[in-house]
């Protein structure tokens, strides 16, 4: 027989392999579907880190979306780690 299973994940983690699989697009990640998707704001707990990241040039962000440069898409893992903290 079949045993069926099921997994809890946090909005943390949600929200992380959303960003995840953005910043790997060259469009990055859009603000309004972040919003549709977790009913908050992007930029509110990230936005010190994203300043610190777009003054060296490792991604643009506006209101509209959060994307890696390509000096950014050079190190991606290290962005991607330092939001997972």
């Amino acid at each position: 027989s079949c045993t069926a299973w099921s997994e809890q994940v946090s909005i943390a983690a949600l929200t992380f392999e959303f960003f995840f699989v953005g910043l790997r697009q060259t469009a990055g990640v859009a603000l309004d579907e972040f919003r549709l998707r977790f009913g908050s704001e992007l930029l509110g707990p990230y936005l010190q880190r994203f300043e610190s990241m777009r003054e060296d040039e490792m991604i643009t962000f506006d209101k509209e979306s959060v994307a890696c440069t390509n000096k950014g898409l050079l190190v991606l893992d290290s962005i991607l780690e330092s939001l997972s903290d």
